[in-house]
């Protein structure tokens, strides 16, 4: 369970994303899914190195989960509509796919190093792919689908993830 201080230093970096992300001229879901990443990436900061104490874990585990699968049933379905955005869909679900495989990992491992290795290789994944997803998918997306699509997917994207939340 996360601290207050965790909570705190998790959205303070969530929400500086979400402003770099308007200033980039990302609005709508991917201001969101940007202000996600930086919650998420300041989660993954504070646990990285402290396999003995595994604490934000569960907290870490359920963002990242609830972000990516409400990103699949939402998000890249409408991006998969628009032929220049086909290939990134297709990477990004292989990479959910890996993802949750090496969270699985995680969940059953009981040795420090191991876990710690493990804990390591995710947040290589999850900084490599916010990345891509901010610097290459991200503002092609807002292009294609425009300011109304993105704020439009925000709502669907909110709404799942609400509800994938509400059945963990």
């Amino acid at each position: 369970m996360p601290t207050r201080m965790d909570s705190f230093v998790s959205k303070t970096t969530g929400a500086i994303k979400g402003v770099k992300a308007r200033i980039d001229g990302l609005s709508g879901v991917f201001r969101t899914l940007a202000e996600q990443h930086g919650e998420v990436s300041a989660l993954l900061m504070r646990q990285q190195g402290n396999a003995d104490d595994r604490t934000l874990w569960p907290e870490i585990r359920k963002q990242l989960l609830s972000h990516e699968r409400a990103e699949l049933r939402e998000v890249y379905p409408v991006l998969a509509e628009h032929a220049d955005l086909v290939d990134f869909c297709e990477q990004h679900a292989r990479e959910a796919r890996e993802l949750e495989a090496l969270i699985d990992k995680l969940d059953v491992v009981t040795a420090d190093q191991r876990w710690s290795d493990l804990f390591d290789e995710l947040c290589d994944r999850v900084m490599s792919h916010a990345d891509e997803e901010e610097k290459e998918i991200f503002p092609r997306a807002q292009q294609i689908i425009g300011s109304k699509g993105a704020a439009d997917l925000d709502v669907a994207f909110k709404a799942t993830q609400k509800e994938i939340l509400a059945m963990a």
